[in-house]
């Protein structure tokens, strides 16, 4: 069985913790998601590593429960794992997609724990290159073959579609 818990949606709708250490504890396949935004402010991966390890820490009581390095798991080859992708996706290995980031870590003046300087102290404004199946899709903020205003210009329109349909049905 699997899991795919998403802290921070689940906290503002109200629907609980979900007990990621019991999880563990019980074997389960555990990845994170982040929902949608329609229950969540932002798809952000490293706040949904921060706020469901903060979440498990205040839960349970414990600082030494689950691990930074374990929600970065969560957050990748486990959440592959979760959905049956681990042959292809969630880890840096040969013959995989190769779907992964680079994040800049020089504004951290120090630390002793890589995983939890990760998931403490970066945000989506720290990642410097983006990949998906190899190819760089986004280098130092900028999209490489993607037009940023047609995606801008698709989303409106798809906007506006939904708007009126909603309206529609009132």
């Amino acid at each position: 069985m699997a899991k795919a818990p998403c802290s921070r949606s689940n906290a503002q709708l109200g629907n609980g913790i979900a007990p990621l250490t019991e999880f563990h504890q019980r074997g389960l396949r555990v990845g994170l998601g982040t929902d949608s935004l329609a229950s969540n402010y932002s798809l952000d991966m490293f706040d949904e590593m921060r706020a469901g390890l903060l979440l498990q820490r205040g839960m349970t009581r414990q600082v030494e429960g689950l691990s930074a390095e374990t929600f970065l798991r969560m957050a990748t080859i486990e959440g592959a794992r979760a959905i049956s992708m681990e042959d292809k996706i969630g880890s840096i290995a040969r013959g995989k997609r190769a779907d992964l980031i680079g994040v800049d870590l020089s504004h951290i003046p120090s630390f002793s724990n890589l995983y939890a300087a990760l998931i403490f102290n970066t945000n989506p404004g720290n990642v410097v290159f983006s990949m998906i199946n190899g190819q760089i899709v986004m280098e130092k903020g900028q999209l490489k073959g993607i037009d940023g205003d047609e995606i801008v210009k698709r989303e409106d329109r798809a906007r506006r579609k939904l708007t009126k349909v909603r309206q529609d049905n009132e």
